[in-house]
């Protein structure tokens, strides 16, 4: 949503602490999705991660809670 209707949302929040789009779950608050991203890339990265953009379609195998491997679509 845009700052500028935080109110109609949430009264109490100031719009000019937010950044031009957030999110608002309800139970949890309110989320800068840019901000929450770098801090989980960043967070990925120092354990050795690697992110590699525009890869194309992949997905996740899990069996019986366990991670498998990735599957190429």
């Amino acid at each position: 949503m845009k700052s500028g209707k935080v109110g109609r949302v949430d009264v109490q929040v100031n719009k000019a602490s937010l950044p031009h789009t957030a999110i608002s779950n309800p139970e949890e608050g309110w989320v800068s999705l840019p901000h929450l991203i770098e801090h989980l890339v960043w967070g990925f990265i120092a354990l050795d991660g690697e992110i590699i953009e525009d890869a194309g379609k992949a997905s996740v195998m899990i069996a019986v809670g366990t991670y498998l491997g990735r599957e190429d679509c």
